[in-house]
C-alpha cells in the first residue's frame, strides 16, 4: 500500500516541473518523516466515513515507514473547533468506531434505512480494513464487535 501511495504521489510541480516524476525527492522526504499531521476541516466527515483519510494519510504513513525503516506516528488536528491539539490516530479511530459502527443505536438506525444504511455500514467496515492495512490499526475488540454486530447477529442479518 505504501508503494502504491508513493507511485501515485511522486510527481513534482513547480516553475520547471510540470508533473515530472521525481521519486528521489519524495523518497528523501519520506526517509526523514517521523510524524504525519492531517487536518480535519469538516464535522460532516470523520476518519471512518470516507476512503480519503486511510488511502492518503494511511498510505503516506505506510510509505514513510517503508523508506525510514521505523514507526511513523499519525496525528489529526480538527480545524473546525477552538481546540487544535493534535490527536493520536488510534485514539480517534477508537472514538469513531465506538460512536458509529459499534454504537447499537447507530447500527439499528442504519439497519432500518435499508440499502442506504447498508452502504453506510459497508463504508465504515471498509475503512476498518483500510486503517488496518495502512496504519496497522489492530484493536481486536473493534474487529470482534463489528463481526458480532453485523456478520454474526441473526437479527441484523435478517434486516439487511
Amino acid at each position: 500500500m505504501g508503494n502504491t501511495w508513493e507511485s501515485r504521489n511522486v510527481f513534482s510541480y513547480g516553475r520547471n516541473d510540470k508533473g515530472q516524476a521525481r521519486p528521489e525527492v519524495l523518497q528523501t522526504l519520506l526517509k526523514t518523516s517521523d510524524r504525519i499531521v492531517q487536518e480535519i476541516d469538516s464535522v460532516e466527515y470523520g476518519l471512518t466515513d470516507i476512503q480519503e483519510y486511510y488511502a492518503n494519510t494511511g498510505g503516506l504513513k505506510k510509505a514513510a515507514e517503508k523508506q525510514s525503516g521505523k514507526k511513523v506516528t499519525a496525528s489529526f488536528v480538527e480545524s473546525f473547533s477552538k481546540d487544535t491539539t493534535p490527536r493520536n490516530l488510534d485514539d480517534l479511530l477508537r472514538m469513531e468506531y465506538r460512536t458509529k459502527l459499534l454504537n447499537p443505536k447507530w447500527a439499528d438506525a442504519m439497519a432500518n434505512q435499508g440499502s442506504g444504511g447498508a452502504f453506510e455500514i459497508s463504508q465504515r467496515m471498509t475503512a476498518l480494513i483500510g486503517w488496518g492495512g495502512t496504519a496497522d490499526f489492530q484493536d481486536d475488540w473493534v474487529y470482534d464487535q463489528a463481526a458480532e454486530t453485523y456478520a454474526l447477529d441473526p437479527e441484523m442479518a435478517e434486516t439487511q
